[in-house]
């Protein structure tokens, strides 16, 4: 350690010298304050030993300015003077002192004070370190979180923002959203729209959005089958995120003429669709489990299948919203949000302001996330087509026999990759994916292994759905489908032929008709028919033909 003692008595600094010498101090001697303030401005001081009545310039002169020169250092100093005490060390702590001992000096209270000074300068270099370190820390996370928002901005320029159609609202609980909400209109028109939840909140909840953000606008810019997109995230959230983190999701496509919506809907809270003219609600319920707790061979792709009008809004959120408390730590009864809804005017607005009021005093727990999507027409993109693509297809057909385990293989896909090489197809990919992957399940489950979808309805019956599906295909013999995919090309419009038969269980086809532009909900035939050009059924149903314009 080294001391300065300042005093302009030569006897006083050499007593004071020779003691703080006695502790093996190194000393500094100054005769005034000016030469003590050289001193500090050249040297590595510790602790200042400091006389108060000195000409020049005294004790408490020298103080102030020797403390500006330290401003960021605990460099203490003690005042040793004959002077009154009670007044004396006002004046000395008024000045920037630390301490003060009155003369004639008791050196061992001296050396006392000394220490508890130099333990305060220790802990004050440590936390100094522990600040630069910090400071270090805090450059290197702002960069983090400049580079991470540069990313979720631009996931937003990419997101599709007409408001006459799709309106979002979030309020993260940190800076960043363990919420994402993403909007990709498709090229051959329509939109699809992501929104999700993360477990957790905060930057480690979004870092999962980053993954989620790539898959999903390049599978939408491939006209992807949403039921395709979801098993896609369902795969890389497996592969990339650890087992504990997964993703409520729900994925919404809406038709470019606005009157069908299919939506996959894992682990989130109820859905709203609302009709503006009738006032009526329907309650949407989530059908499967999140994203990410489903191995990829038992993941489930299906979609519910809503025909809809321009009178009707899409309402979906996150658990933020539904799982609300009040002051009681009471959870709001997610009627009050439809009752919100069914009162009119904006839907966000009224959910919010339902929120806000019953959660009022109550600290914002969770991510808050709400989309409200119109259903009206959203137009093919305007792209330039190269005619030569067209004309240069030539017509092309492939047949395939599956029989008995072999139909327990992914055709539908090994179909998709077969076909997904046609540059003229490309634009239609997710409708022949949803077209083939109906059309199969419903020849394999309904007409080969006489299931009833039904089955599937309730989660206590998933499970027992597919271990009888996995066991009936195993005592398959002599069974199978056959498939005939087909493309003729025209440069007014190319049509894709699909035929499926099987030699299964016969199917009443007139019950086709039941279903109808009015219809809630439903998959399958309805499905089949809104994608369609043509369908036509023989064989006593057993075998479906199926023309699509491209």
């Amino acid at each position: 350690m080294i001391a300065l003692i300042v005093d302009d008595i030569e006897r006083n600094r050499t007593l004071f010298g020779q003691f703080i010498g006695t502790r093996g101090d190194e000393v500094l001697l100054a005769s005034s304050g000016r030469e003590a303030i050289e001193f500090v401005k050249t040297q590595a001081v510790d602790y200042i030993l400091m006389d108060i009545n000195m000409p020049d310039m005294d004790g408490y002169e020298a103080t102030r300015e020797i403390k500006s020169i330290h401003s960021n250092d605990y460099l203490p100093i003690i005042f040793i003077s004959a002077l009154l005490e009670e007044d004396a060390l006002e004046e000395a702590l008024a000045a920037g002192g630390d301490d003060y001992i009155a003369k004639p000096v008791r050196f061992g209270v001296l050396a006392s004070k000394i220490d508890a000074h130099l333990r305060i300068r220790e802990l004050h270099k440590k936390v100094q370190n522990q600040n630069k370190v910090l400071n270090i820390h805090n450059l290197r996370l702002e960069r983090e979180h400049e580079l991470i928002h540069h990313f979720f901005d631009k996931s937003r320029e990419n997101s599709f923002c007409d408001e006459k159609i799709i309106k979002t609202f979030s309020r993260p609980m940190e800076t960043y959203n363990g919420d994402t909400t993403l909007v990709g209109r498709r090229p051959n028109g329509g939109i699809t729209i992501l929104l999700g939840d993360f477990t957790g909140h905060g930057l480690s909840a979004a870092v999962g959005s980053l993954p989620v953000s790539q898959i999903f606008f390049k599978m939408v810019e491939d006209n992807a089958y949403i039921g395709d997109i979801a098993s896609e995230l369902n795969r890389q959230i497996n592969i990339l995120l650890p087992v504990e983190m997964f993703f409520a999701a729900s994925l919404v496509e809406l038709s470019s003429n606005g009157d069908r919506l299919m939506m996959w809907h894992g682990g989130m809270p109820n859905a709203y669709l609302y009709d503006e003219k009738s006032n009526e609600i329907i309650t949407i319920e989530s059908q499967h489990l999140p994203l990410g707790v489903r191995e990829q061979n038992k993941f489930d792709d299906a979609v519910e299948l809503y025909y809809v009008n321009e009178n009707q809004k899409l309402i979906v959120m996150t658990d933020g919203l539904t799982e609300a408390v009040n002051t009681d730590d009471k959870m709001i009864n997610t009627d009050d949000y439809k009752e919100a809804i069914l009162r009119g005017g904006d839907a966000i607005d009224a959910i919010m302001n339902c929120y806000s009021q019953y959660s009022d005093g109550v600290a914002q727990w969770d991510d808050l996330s709400v989309i409200e999507l119109s259903c009206a027409e959203v137009k093919r993109r305007e792209q330039v087509q190269d005619k030569s693509i067209v004309d240069s297809t030539v017509p092309w057909e492939f047949k395939l026999h599956i029989e008995d385990q072999m139909l327990a293989r992914d055709t539908v896909h090994n179909i998709i990759d077969m076909i997904g090489g046609s540059l003229a197809l490309k634009e239609n990919k997710g409708a022949i994916y949803t077209l083939l992957m109906e059309m199969f399940s419903n020849a394999l489950d309904h007409g080969i292994l006489g299931l009833d979808g039904k089955e599937k309805n309730t989660n206590e019956n998933f499970d027992f759905f597919y271990k009888e599906k996995e066991r009936r295909i195993k005592e398959l013999s002599g069974s199978y489908i056959d498939v005939c995919v087909s493309y003729v090309p025209d440069n007014i419009e190319p049509l894709l032929k699909i035929k499926m038969a099987h030699n299964g269980n016969d199917f009443d086809n007139s019950a086709s008709a039941e279903t109808t532009s009015d219809a809630l909900h439903g998959r399958g035939l309805g499905l089949i028919d809104a994608i369609s050009k043509d369908t036509l059924y023989s064989d006593k149903g057993r075998c479906l033909s199926v023309t699509m314009a491209i």
